[in-house]
């Protein structure tokens, strides 16, 4: 005579399979969630890298821009349509940001490609070619024993007209980017300001 399992056994087995294959679906969740994060976290730090790396590459142009600007200034210092508006005028104030005042040519310059000092090549990843405008801030004394040149009033220096004579140096702000940010779409733009002492 066959011993047959009791009706509470084979319940008791059934519950255990149900048990086994919820908690399976539960771990196949969990393991799903950890991957999604971590393929999340590569891609976001894939684009980090990838920022910085445009972000270097357009400081790489800018830099070059303000070397160009430089070798083009002292090959050529008097030349009119070099320098933009005159900052030493009391009607004009310039901006911190000439670009945001929208100069046009022949007072935008955009760089030259090419291998001689006033000229530069950007490279294929670049954006584009680097610009600069060039803008006279005025003469000032600069201190010393000889000379009796005075200060030319500036913009945000007016009342200051009369200083101690001494030696006087013109200043000339340059202000260069990286490229012309209309045909950047999502790329860097690096914008950077010096100044240039004759």
């Amino acid at each position: 005579m066959r011993d047959h399992p009791r009706l509470g056994d084979v319940r008791h087995g059934r519950s255990q399979h149900g048990v086994a294959l919820a908690i399976s679906m539960i771990l196949l969740v969990l393991v799903t969630l950890v991957g999604l994060s971590a393929i999340r976290g590569t891609t976001q730090q894939q684009k980090m890298a990838g920022n910085l790396y445009d972000r270097a590459i357009a400081t790489q142009n800018a830099e070059a821009a303000i070397n160009v600007a430089i070798a083009t200034y002292e090959a050529n210092p008097t030349a009119t349509n070099l320098i933009w508006h005159d900052c030493q005028d009391g009607t004009v104030k310039c901006l911190g940001n000439p670009f945001d005042a929208s100069p046009a040519a022949p007072y935008l310059h955009t760089v030259s490609p090419g291998t001689t000092a006033t000229t530069y090549t950007a490279a294929s990843l670049a954006v584009g070619q680097p610009q600069y405008v060039m803008e006279d801030m005025g003469t000032y004394s600069t201190g010393g024993s000889s000379g009796t040149a005075q200060q030319t009033t500036g913009a945000e220096n007016e009342g200051n007209d009369q200083v101690q004579s001494g030696l006087a140096s013109t200043f000339i702000r340059l202000t260069v980017r990286s490229a012309d940010p209309t045909g950047a779409d999502s790329r860097a733009v690096v914008t950077l300001q010096t100044m240039i002492r004759q």
